[in-house]
């Protein structure tokens, strides 16, 4: 398990997650920039940052941490924005 908080690059941002692998955790954090801070794309530099600051969570995070997974929505499109002019997402 490795963990990530936000603030490690200097957000003034309480965000943290806790992911099995470094991998899955980097996927995570490159969202969530995207997400929170407007971050579109991240250049080797800021990725190599993200992954120093990696670490290990607390022993009690990491148990409560074990069986999460990633949840999959489906969303009725036509329910979410009825009448909408945006394109509809393909399957």
């Amino acid at each position: 398990m490795r963990e990530f908080k936000c603030s490690s690059l200097g957000n003034r941002c309480s965000w943290k997650h806790i992911a099995r692998t470094e991998e899955l955790l980097a996927d995570v954090v490159a969202l969530h920039l995207r997400d929170a801070h407007g971050k579109q794309a991240l250049d080797n530099e800021t990725v190599m940052k993200i992954k120093r600051s990696f670490s290990n969570p607390a022993p009690v995070e990491a148990k409560a941490a074990e069986n999460l997974t990633l949840k999959v929505y489906h969303c009725d499109w036509e329910a979410a924005a009825p009448g909408s002019t945006l394109p509809r997402p393909r399957n």
